[in-house]
């Protein structure tokens, strides 16, 4: 195997920041002045751009910035005509006001490239190339930039349809057990809630990258897939559960990684970040800081973040939630429990911080997407 095939594939395994990293090394060997690259995801739903993906070093990137396509008419028609655009002085082109303009201005950005991404003709978000010149991108500049433009959006894109498989993938087999999925809807809505304001709230002190946090959030959806192997009545039931339906309860994170490994076969075993982050979700989201979890009793830093995000987020929703044997706990009683579990070594203190400081947010969340009521299904 010659060098190239080696750095082809250590780039597929990295995450997108460090491909962009990558990528813009070699950029910078030819064109010196190109000082950053990065990628800006689009959500149709919401119609947010926001930060996913940067080349620049740990801690100067542009963090969790989101704003809306429709108040940026130049990209929106750059996402519509599939053109590129060119602005080769920021400070005159851009209301200076806004967040992303200040940032840019601030550290010393002065022209940019803006080229929209798409996957099967779907607007996906924009790859933006800054230098700290003003203008600098000269139509033969532009043009001297193309061979890698092209290698940066096949990056940007195979991770985002990497991603998308994944999900897909994950949602077809819990869909095949329709009784499942349709139970599971709020707890999936409450639980991506809930860890994406615990992951953005650590960000900081586990260097989470923008890129880490949007795929923790997506994949905390899946944590439980394995419960689709678990019979529907034995999730549901109101009586008391025995040892060998406990069993099989426990038994659903072996499941769960079992499944999520032959989803990983038939993508052709991608070799990629986001799969370990979706693997180790699944796999850790019931084990404890103190080894007293299951099925494999890690210790400490043996649990990733992205497991421990997902544990708090899950504990606190079993907490708030009805069950057949009892009711919903308020949130300050449900912080207080996992306070105690955090005095007890079991969960991370900072993702339960997270959580203290969000309550107004975490009160909309559950309002929103309410479990049942266990009083609603028996007749007293």
């Amino acid at each position: 195997m010659d060098q190239n095939d080696d750095l082809s594939r250590s780039r597929l395994s990295a995450t997108l920041n460090h491909q962009l990293s990558d990528i813009h090394y070699q950029v910078r060997i030819s064109i010196p002045n190109v000082d950053r690259l990065s990628f800006a995801l689009y959500n149709a739903e919401t119609d947010e751009l926001k930060t996913y993906a940067d080349s620049s070093p740990h801690g100067s990137e542009l963090n969790q910035y989101s704003v809306s396509l429709s108040e940026l008419p130049t990209l929106k028609s750059c996402a519509q005509t599939g053109e590129t655009r060119v602005v080769n002085n920021i400070a005159d082109s851009f209301n200076p006001n806004t967040q992303h303009t200040k940032w840019l201005l601030e550290r010393g950005f002065h022209s940019s490239v803006a080229v929209p991404v798409y996957s099967h003709h779907h607007f996906i978000g924009i790859l933006f190339i800054n230098s700290h010149k003003e203008d600098f991108f000269t139509d033969v500049i532009v043009s001297a930039l193309a061979e890698f433009i092209d290698t940066l959006i096949i990056s940007i894109i195979s991770e985002y349809e990497l991603v998308h498989a994944l999900l897909d993938s994950t949602k077809d087999r819990n869909l095949s057990a329709p009784r499942h999925w349709s139970a599971g809807t709020c707890h999936r809505e409450r639980m991506w809630r809930f860890s994406q304001i615990i992951a953005k709230h650590v960000a900081a002190l586990y260097q989470l990258s923008d890129e880490e946090i949007e795929n923790i959030t997506l994949f905390s959806r899946y944590h439980d897939i394995g419960k689709i192997s678990v019979p529907y009545t034995t999730l549901t039931s109101s009586e008391s559960l025995t040892p060998s339906q406990r069993r099989q309860i426990d038994e659903h994170i072996e499941q769960g990684v079992e499944i999520i490994e032959q989803i990983i076969k038939q993508l052709n075993s991608p070799n990629h970040h986001c799969v370990n982050l979706l693997r180790d979700i699944v796999a850790y989201h019931h084990e404890f800081l103190d080894g007293s979890g299951y099925p494999y009793g890690l210790k400490g830093d043996q649990i990733p973040v992205c497991a421990r995000i997902v544990t708090v987020a899950n504990v606190f929703d079993a907490l708030t939630s009805h069950h057949p044997h009892k009711q919903a706990r308020s949130i300050p009683y449900a912080l207080l429990d996992l306070e105690k579990m955090v005095f007890d070594g079991k969960l991370d203190k900072h993702c339960v911080n997270a959580l203290r400081e969000y309550q107004d947010e975490l009160e909309a969340i559950i309002r929103d997407y309410p479990g049942t009521d266990p009083c609603h299904h028996h007749s007293h």
